[in-house]
């Protein structure tokens, strides 16, 4: 039957009588159709920054866990001279955890809720910029009460937090193990550890290859980014 006599006859008789070519050549019109809409409708969701996946913290309890979940979350900030209390309200609208500042511990550091601070991040964990921030300005933070509190860094060492890391991902063997051990033990002060008097504890396992560490809120977030680096050589 000639096409033309086939669309006379009206569109639900024509798919009845049109040839069967002419019947899936329209129907794979209809699928790439459908499935364009749906490609459009559902965009890819946005990946996390992968941290975490090479490096696991074991062994916490479930709400040191959330915690610590919630502090890592990724932020993106592009700030020059902002108060350090709009920092931080940027911090916790992006963790959900409450952040304050200890206004005597500023003042020793002679600074006030409203010096200025620059920051530039993109898709890194929160607790990790906010502790590279604070230490170029002789500042830590601790967690108290479930909240984030900037603070001194003697004031940070006086709460430390115990927390062993499943390195077995980007240490293949005990040498790897041992420097990585170097170069987070060179991450901070050497006289924090407890190997020279004082707090600081570290202790590696070859077997399991895994570092427990027992250091501040501040410097754990820093480690965290030693490890990360040490992944991606």
């Amino acid at each position: 039957m000639p096409i033309s006599k086939a669309f006379s006859t009206g569109p639900r008789q024509f798919w009845t009588r049109a040839p069967g070519w002419l019947l899936i050549v329209g129907l794979l019109a209809f699928s790439a159709g459908a499935a364009d809409k749906a490609d459009k409708a559902k965009p890819a969701p946005k990946r996390k920054p992968a941290d975490t996946e090479d490096v696991r913290m074991v062994g916490l309890g479930k709400e040191q866990a959330e915690l610590l979940a919630k502090l890592r979350q990724p932020v993106t900030l592009k700030l020059k001279d902002v108060a350090l209390a709009e920092i931080l309200s940027q911090i916790e609208e992006a963790t959900g955890v409450p952040a304050t500042i200890d206004a005597a511990d500023l003042k020793k550091a002679n600074l006030n809720p409203e010096s200025r601070f620059s920051a530039e991040a993109k898709e890194r964990p929160a607790d990790e910029v906010l502790g590279e921030l604070l230490s170029g300005k002789r500042l830590a933070f601790t967690i108290d009460g479930g909240k984030l509190v900037v603070v001194s860094p003697s004031r940070g060492m006086d709460s430390l937090v115990t927390i062993t890391y499943d390195v077995s991902r980007i240490c293949r063997d005990v040498k790897a193990l041992e420097r990585l051990k170097k170069e987070v033990y060179l991450a901070t002060g050497e006289d924090e550890w407890e190997a020279l008097g004082g707090p600081a504890g570290f202790k590696a396992d070859p077997r399991k290859r895994t570092l427990t560490i027992r250091h501040s809120w501040s410097r754990q977030a820093a480690f965290r980014k030693v490890m990360r680096d040490f992944g991606s050589k």
